[in-house]
């Protein structure tokens, strides 16, 4: 019973969460939706040691933005974990992935990591976006 509780406390106080971004993003009668970012970098590589680093880079980057209030999505940074579980490391198994957050996100930013212009999975992203005439930022990243 107190499981019960405690889960419809969360639901309510979820609900109330909602409820005032809703009332913010309304401004002068029209509903503003927030700019939704979709994060490219590069990730596949032999060595485990530089895939935990560019997800750790791409996870960090997406928690500053989430930070300052924006809302993005980063492949590298949701996906990471997957690979504990034998998902393919591959860039042509998460193309088809990747392509339904494409189509949702308003704007991407490139995390210039160490190998990205030689990313296929990158290049194919920047290209996506290319082709539906949406902004592109590329970020220098230390």
């Amino acid at each position: 019973m107190a499981y019960l509780t405690s889960v419809r406390r969360k639901c309510r106080e979820a609900l109330l969460v909602n409820t005032a971004l809703e009332h913010d993003l309304h401004q002068g009668g029209r509903h503003v939706p927030p700019v939704l970012i979709y994060i490219a970098s590069p990730y596949t590589d032999l060595s485990p040691i530089v895939r935990e680093m560019r997800a750790r880079s791409a996870a960090r980057y997406a928690a500053q933005l989430c930070n300052n209030g924006t809302h993005c999505f980063s492949p590298i940074a949701h996906g990471h974990a997957f690979t504990e579980f034998d998902v393919p490391l591959d860039f042509a198994f998460w193309k088809a992935f990747n392509a339904r957050f494409l189509s949702l996100c308003d704007e991407m930013h490139v995390l210039m990591l160490q190998g990205w212009e030689k990313s296929a999975g990158v290049t194919d992203e920047i290209e996506c976006y290319a082709r539906a005439g949406k902004p592109i930022l590329y970020i220098p990243v230390p």
